[in-house]
């Protein structure tokens, strides 16, 4: 269930890192796109940094374009190459701008090596229009 501060179970797995918790989620029927504000449970697992749950979240059908309130998408959470590339070969597009007009690769909480393969990805890669 939505609470108003759009926490619930899957995300709060997602938070802690919990892939086993994650997968049993998943595995009892959790919408990995449930959101009362778009920061959805994808968001919290990039932001924890965690490969394998953002695998098992996008294995489950989660959108990795979905945007918040702000226009972020899960990229903006960025921590690692290792997330960021999984995440752009599964089609997420580092050309979506938030609404303020920004880039995932404009955002200092982004490391900088993390920055610089989403700029590559973004000028040198064709993307898609879905």
């Amino acid at each position: 269930d939505v609470s108003g501060g759009g926490d619930w179970p899957l995300k709060n797995a997602c938070h802690s890192g919990d892939a086993a918790a994650v997968a049993f989620l998943l595995h009892v029927g959790a919408n990995p796109n449930l959101t009362s504000t778009g920061d959805n449970a994808l968001f919290a697992a990039v932001r924890s940094d965690n490969l394998e749950c953002v695998r098992l979240l996008v294995d489950a059908g989660a959108d990795v374009n979905a945007t918040d309130c702000d226009g972020w998408t899960c990229l903006f959470q960025l921590r690692s190459e290792g997330v960021a590339r999984y995440l752009l070969e599964r089609g997420a597009r580092p050309d979506i701008s938030d609404q303020c007009g920004g880039l995932p690769e404009d955002w200092e909480r982004v490391p900088l090596g993390v920055r610089r393969m989403l700029r590559e990805w973004r000028t040198s890669r064709p993307l898609s229009c879905s």
